[in-house]
């Protein structure tokens, strides 16, 4: 699969990304990725963002590859459970934080290591999951 062949929704962490940040990079350099916007960074609602990414995510109109760092993470999480089966061709999770900078984030990590393990994720051996529900 290549970058052209898919649409690529960033969903940054904890307040945002900054313009040198990896993420906000990958959306100047591919002409296929957009970033994916949170109405208030310092203090994230999950389920308006999870709204806000599952919306993106009909929008598109080719398969969907999500790329979510940090408490973006939660987010895309909570959103996969609103999706149809199959909305997503794949999801590249960096580093899931624990979720007390998100409002009614609920059990996000246990959602996180269940996710990884539907969609055939492992760990990175280099910052593995903090728990062993994983």
């Amino acid at each position: 699969m290549r970058t052209a062949d898919v649409d690529i929704l960033m969903v940054p962490g904890w307040l945002g990304c900054e313009p040198d940040h990896w993420q906000s990079r990958w959306v100047r350099n591919l002409k296929t990725a957009k970033l994916i916007g949170e109405a208030d960074w310092a203090t994230p609602d999950k389920d308006k963002w999870a709204g806000t990414i599952v919306n993106e995510v009909a929008a598109t109109s080719r398969p969907t590859v999500i790329v979510a760092h940090s408490v973006g993470v939660t987010a895309v999480v909570h959103a996969a459970l609103k999706l149809p089966k199959g909305a997503l061709a794949g999801a590249f999770l960096v580093s899931p934080q624990p979720t007390s900078t998100t409002r009614n984030a609920g059990p996000s990590h246990r959602a996180t290591c269940g996710l990884m393990k539907v969609l055939g994720l492992r760990r990175s051996r280099y910052r593995p999951c903090p728990s062993r529900q994983c």
